[in-house]
Order: C-alpha cells, then sequence, then structure tokens
C-alpha cells in the first residue's frame, strides 16, 4: 500500500548505521529501506564521507550518486566499480573538487556531471566553537 505522501529519509554518517563489515541495530531496516522504500513513497539519502565503509546493499540501491572530493585510495576504487561510465579523468576530478564543487553520477544524470554547490542559505549549525584568551567561547 503507497502511503499518501512521500516520506524522504536522510541518513548522515551512514557508515555508522550501515556499516559493510560488522553491523549495527540499524542495519537491516536500513537494508530493507533501500530495497523496499521507493515502492511504499519513502525515498533514502545515504551521505557518509567513506563510502566503502557503507553497507554494499545499501549503497546498491541508491541510484544516484553525488560525489564531493574524496581522496583515500580505497573510496576512490570504490567509484571506479560502481559509476558505469567513470573515466580515469573523472575520477582525478573527484580527487581535486573544491569545497563547492560535486560529481553527480547515475540515473539522474546521462553522464558524470560536474556541478557547482551554491551557497549555504541557513547557518551552520556544527560550527566548532574556539576559545578566546579571556575564556570566552565565540564561533568560529
Amino acid at each position: 500500500m503507497r502511503r499518501d505522501k512521500p516520506i524522504f529519509i536522510v541518513v548522515e554518517e551512514a557508515h555508522n548505521y550501515a556499516p559493510s563489515v560488522g553491523s549495527s541495530l540499524s542495519t537491516s531496516t536500513l537494508i530493507k529501506i533501500a530495497r523496499e522504500g521507493r515502492k511504499f513513497g519513502v525515498g533514502l539519502c545515504i551521505i557518509s564521507q567513506r563510502p566503502s565503509k557503507v553497507h554494499p546493499d545499501v549503497l546498491s540501491q541508491c541510484l544516484t550518486q553525488v560525489f564531493k572530493r574524496i581522496i583515500n585510495p580505497v573510496d576512490l576504487k570504490y567509484v571506479r566499480n560502481i559509476v558505469e561510465f567513470v573515466s580515469d579523468e573523472d575520477l582525478w576530478e573527484v580527487r581535486v573538487l573544491n569545497e563547492d564543487d560535486a560529481l553527480v553520477t547515475g540515473l539522474a544524470v546521462p553522464m558524470p556531471l560536474p556541478v557547482k554547490v551554491r551557497d549555504r542559505l541557513t547557518e551552520h549549525g556544527g560550527v566548532t566553537p574556539s576559545l578566546t584568551p579571556r575564556g570566552n567561547i565565540t564561533k568560529v
């Protein structure tokens, strides 16, 4: 039965919730959502700085991928394995992307597509505070 309103679930640091080695309490649930969620109107967005450390059953259901800068050789090898038409030039591009650049691949685009990510419209909630000489905490 399909829901009246679609649901979109975003999982940040996905390698902690669906690890490629071992498991967590959420691994089987994320695998099920990834495999079966679309037919019930449930979309899933997996975010990780280490895609090679996310469970392969979850990643295999990600039909579109957005890559920011990746320099780890294991993760670059992962990108090479999952992206059908990635060239050596595309892989090099992933290694040297600027902070506001990304490479989109998969079902949403006919070929790997470099894009610019627009400036943030909201305040960053994960700013690390720094201590001033007086001991006051200020945002950096």
